[in-house]
Order: structure tokens, then C-alpha cells, then sequence
């Protein structure tokens, strides 16, 4: 069952039957609070997220830290503001890290050359140890967002 606004502009509900979520084609913004189960949602058992080509504006990146359950995010190739890659979410021209989905695979990532900085809780609830960061990523205005249990390195 899907709830949007009577522009269908915003998701305002989404149940997940299987485990992926596919965001309708359609929808251009997921707002900051789509995800929280204040709001009866049924987000905690999706492995994946499908965003298609039409969302716009993602609001805040912590809106996936409640979906524990959550490996990957996929972004359509012809989205002009979001990729993904290898399930993590970017914006398009790879600058900012918005979303490291929480339960995925591995304790080690390293942030692609090319990114400059992170979404407020770009790592919540991810199960990473250690991350790897590029010279041109500003550490300083990152320091309060990384949750990581152990190291961060740069090369």
C-alpha cells in the first residue's frame, strides 16, 4: 500500500512486502521522516532500496538509520541527483556521501576518491571498523558524524 500527497509529488507511506523497496516512479522527495516508525511505517525487514529517476530531494540521510536490515541502495542510472555505488548512496557527481546502508557487508569501506564530505550520519548503525578517506576529504567537518567502533584512516 502506497499513501502519497494529493500532488503525488511525496511519499507519504510505503509498506514492503518482500525485501526491497521500490520508491514509485513519480515521487521526487522523500522527506526526513519517511523512515521513522513513529509514523506506522513498515521499513525493518527491506534488504534494498530502489530510488528511481524522479527523486529530487532526499532530506536527511538519517532517515535509513532505523531500516537495520538494510544492504543496499540502488539509484536508477538516469536519476540527475543521486547514484549509488556498489549500494552505497552519493549524490550524482560523487562529492557527498548521504548513505552507507547499515547492515551491509564487510567492516571496511573506503570513501572513493573524489568525495569531499558526508551527510550527517552518513555511517549510523553500519557494522564498519575501519574507513579509508581520501586527502581531499575535509576530515574536520566530519568528525561528529562518523560512528565507526575502531579507526579512520586516510591515505
Amino acid at each position: 500500500m502506497s499513501v502519497f500527497t494529493k500532488d503525488m509529488a511525496r511519499i507519504l507511506y510505503e509498506s514492503c512486502t518482500d525485501d526491497t523497496l521500490n520508491i514509485p516512479y513519480g515521487i521526487t522527495e522523500l522527506e526526513e521522516d519517511f523512515f521513522d516508525s513513529k509514523n506506522g511505517a513498515d521499513f525493518y525487514n527491506f534488504k534494498r532500496i530502489y530510488i528511481p529517476p524522479t527523486v529530487n530531494v532526499i532530506q536527511h540521510s538519517s532517515v535509513y538509520s532505523e531500516s537495520l536490515d538494510l544492504e543496499s541502495i540502488d539509484v536508477d542510472e538516469n536519476n540527475p541527483y543521486f547514484r549509488s555505488i556498489d549500494g552505497v548512496l552519493f549524490t550524482k557527481n560523487n562529492e557527498v556521501l548521504i548513505c552507507y546502508p547499515c547492515n551491509k557487508k564487510g567492516r571496511t569501506y573506503i570513501i572513493p576518491d573524489g568525495t569531499k564530505g558526508l551527510a550527517d550520519y552518513a555511517f549510523a548503525n553500519s557494522h564498519l571498523e575501519v574507513v579509508f578517506f581520501s586527502k581531499i576529504f575535509d576530515w574536520n567537518k566530519h568528525t561528529y558524524v562518523l560512528q565507526i567502533k575502531n579507526s579512520i584512516y586516510s591515505d
